[in-house]
């Protein structure tokens, strides 16, 4: 059993180590009769405190899971309720996890964190190359996961990079492989457990984008609108790079549209614009764009990242005999 605890986590390690075993028990990878190690030994396999191991083994009694007998030993001995329907089982086995979490004083955010990450722990095991997708703009994050998607038996899932600085474990170890960019590259080394499953992917405007920024005229009145600020930045250096037209200060959606766009010519803004605006803006683009120059600004990754892609889910896919 792998035993990752994250000592900079705000729940205790023993708590964490009792909720890793459980986790075992309960999927029926540690059957009943299952011998665990002693104290001494797992202290000394996941480098914590004997007194430590202590408590979590005595959560995990306390709450049916383990046998603890002075002279054998402590075994799994879990048995779950037969009365009552699949659903009402679920049900308490939820409201029960729910009220420990009450205990530590967990947010709603956080509680959800923790059922994602063992949800898909669970889904791993049905098999899959996974790969965990992370930007730092929501509107390259969702750009980029469209343009892997395809990638041969691969399921992506997009993180927004501040989340995961903040919650590396919001990853998991479901993760086969976990794709950035350069520029974040050094931040998630930091931040994850296995650097190994990382891969850097380069990225850049397509062409097509920069075609059209390119034929701006230098007089054009030119807006950006966006959902991040970070995006905002980089529409305005492309246009900085590509064109000798003035850029104005970004738009954030989320409020008077229209009175932003009313004195603009041209406007740059995210190609999947319609995932982040109001339909009031969506109308309002729509029809800002019958008589004046609109252009969506995409990304995409390159064609020798998609190429080393392949290659890292093939071996992915041997090394789990796929």
């Amino acid at each position: 059993m792998r035993y990752n605890i994250n000592p900079e986590s705000e729940i205790p390690i023993y708590r964490q180590l009792a909720d890793i075993i459980s986790a075992e028990i309960k999927s029926g990878a540690m059957p009943n009769g299952t011998k665990l190690p002693t104290v001494r030994e797992l202290a000394d396999e996941v480098q914590v405190a004997r007194g430590t191991v202590k408590r979590a083994y005595e959560e995990l009694h306390r709450n049916g899971e383990i046998e603890m007998t002075q002279g054998r030993g402590t075994f799994v001995k879990y048995i779950p309720e037969s009365g009552k329907s699949r659903k009402d089982r679920a049900m308490a086995a939820i409201d029960k996890m729910l009220e420990t979490l009450k205990e530590l004083e967990l947010s709603p955010s956080e509680v959800q964190i923790f059922i994602d990450l063992r949800l898909r722990e669970y889904a791993r095991k049905v098999g899959g190359v996974r790969i965990a997708l992370v930007e730092c703009t929501p509107e390259i994050l969702g750009q980029i996961a469209e343009s892997i998607r395809e990638a041969d038996g691969a399921k992506v899932q997009p993180f927004l990079l501040d989340d995961i600085l903040r919650y590396p474990y919001k990853i998991g170890d479901d993760a086969d492989i976990i794709i950035t960019t350069q520029t974040h590259a050094a931040e998630l080394e930091k931040a994850l457990p296995d650097e190994k499953k990382l891969m850097r992917a380069a990225i850049a405007l397509k062409p097509e984008s920069v075609k059209e920024i390119a034929a701006l005229l230098p007089k054009a009145k030119v807006g950006i609108v966006c959902k991040s600020l970070r995006f905002g930045g980089l529409m305005a250096a492309a246009l900085e790079n590509y064109s000798r037209a003035k850029g104005e200060t970004p738009f954030i959606f989320g409020s008077n549209l229209s009175e932003y766009l009313a004195d603009k010519s041209a406007v740059l803004l995210p190609e999947n614009y319609e995932n982040f605006c109001l339909p009031e803006e969506k109308s309002a683009i729509c029809a800002f764009g019958e008589s004046h120059k609109l252009i969506k600004c995409g990304y995409g990754a390159d064609s020798g990242t998609l190429i080393a892609l392949e290659e890292r889910i093939k071996a992915v896919k041997e090394e789990k005999k796929l």
